[in-house]
């Protein structure tokens, strides 16, 4: 089935960046990025966890922290980013699960920590299922995550949806 609605990895999106800050060693745009701009009818989501683990990455990462990035240019990076594939941010107020003491913890996150040792790949695959987006990764490091959700696919599996 033709994913609608997707969520997108920061695997992706760094791609970009490393494209944005390597120009010689990465040529072109990704793959990936270029078919999520050229596509105007799906619905792509990221969320306020993804963007800040941009920033952590253009801060931090030793890709890029030799480039000493202030916050206002990685925020106009991210912007251009939005703006070139048109993702939406789900919010943090928007990300569903149970409320405990201000803390939304999610009925699924459990389970998913259970079976998969990187808690951010579980954080992103519950608010995936929880908002019935595709979640869009390499498949190969989800593990045992896809068998407790199955809308979980690859940048190549998705693009062969839309041939």
């Amino acid at each position: 089935m033709k994913p609608d609605k997707i969520y997108i990895d920061n695997m992706f999106l760094v791609r970009w960046f490393l494209h944005k800050f390597y120009p010689i060693k990465y040529k072109k745009d990704p793959a990936i990025i270029k078919f999520l701009s050229d596509d105007e009818e799906m619905e792509k989501y990221i969320s306020v966890i993804s963007i800040a683990e941009l920033v952590k990455t253009l801060k931090y990462d030793d890709k890029f922290k030799k480039f000493k990035l202030k916050f206002q240019f990685i925020e106009d990076l991210i912007i251009e980013l939005q703006n070139m594939i048109g993702f939406d941010v789900i919010l943090k107020e928007n990300i569903k699960g149970v409320k405990i003491d201000g803390v939304i913890i999610s009925k699924n996150i459990k389970n998913f920590a259970y079976v998969h040792p990187h808690l951010i790949d579980c954080i992103h695959v519950d608010i995936s299922k929880s908002h019935e987006l595709y979640f869009i990764t390499d498949e190969k490091k989800m593990g045992k995550l896809k068998g407790l959700y199955e809308n979980i696919m690859t940048e190549n599996k998705l693009r062969k949806q839309f041939k």
